[in-house]
C-alpha cells in the first residue's frame, strides 16, 4: 500500500499559485498517492475562511490544471480529504485555526512549511516544520517557540532544489 499524502495549499497569494506544483510532482514522482487540496474563495463566503482562498477559476490555469489540483470548497470537504489521508503537508499562514483544528484532531502526522516566504510563520501545531533556511528556523524556534528538533531546513518551496534526506544546513 502507497502512503496517501494530503498537501494543502493553505491561502491564496496572489503570483504564487505554482509553489506547491513542484512538491507534488516529486512526490508523485517517488510512488506517493499525492492529493492537492486548494482552499478556494468558496471557503471564504462560508466564513469558514478568513484569508483569500483561490478563485476556483484559476484550477483551471497553469500551473494548478497540470498539477491536478482539487478544489476544496468547506471544511467539510476537507474533513473528507483528512480521511484519506496518512500525512498531510501544509503552508503557513495566519488565520488558518479552523483548517489545521481539523488537522490536528485528525491525529494524522502534519508538516507544515513555509510556503510564501514570510518571515512572521504562523505555526499551527505541526509535528514538523520545514523552512527555507537557518534564519527561518531561528525565527520559528524564538518567536513562534518551535522546539528547534522539529523545525528541518529544506530550501524555498518555491525555487530551491530538495536537499538531501538527513542535510539540515541550519544544524
Amino acid at each position: 500500500m502507497r502512503l496517501r499524502l494530503l498537501v494543502l495549499m493553505p491561502i491564496w497569494h496572489a503570483g504564487f499559485e505554482g509553489r506547491w506544483c513542484r512538491l507534488v510532482q516529486i512526490l508523485r514522482r517517488r510512488n506517493y498517492e499525492v492529493t492537492f487540496g486548494v482552499l478556494t474563495d468558496a471557503m471564504n463566503a462560508r466564513r469558514e475562511l478568513v484569508l483569500p482562498g483561490l478563485p476556483e477559476a484559476e484550477l483551471l490555469r497553469a500551473p494548478l490544471a497540470g498539477a491536478g489540483a482539487t478544489p476544496i470548497r468547506s471544511l467539510r470537504e476537507v474533513y473528507r480529504q483528512l480521511l484519506r489521508a496518512d500525512v498531510v503537508i501544509g503552508g503557513m499562514g495566519k488565520a488558518l485555526d479552523l483548517v489545521y483544528g481539523l488537522v490536528r484532531r485528525s491525529g494524522r502526522p502534519f508538516i507544515q512549511c513555509n510556503d510564501v516566504g514570510d518571515q512572521l510563520m504562523y505555526a499551527q501545531g505541526a509535528d514538523l516544520f520545514a523552512v527555507p533556511g537557518a534564519f527561518f528556523k531561528t525565527l520559528l524556534v524564538r518567536i513562534r517557540g518551535v522546539p528547534a528538533e522539529r523545525v528541518a531546513v529544506t530550501g524555498d518551496l518555491r525555487f530551491d532544489a530538495f536537499p538531501a534526506a538527513g542535510d539540515d544546513p541550519g544544524q
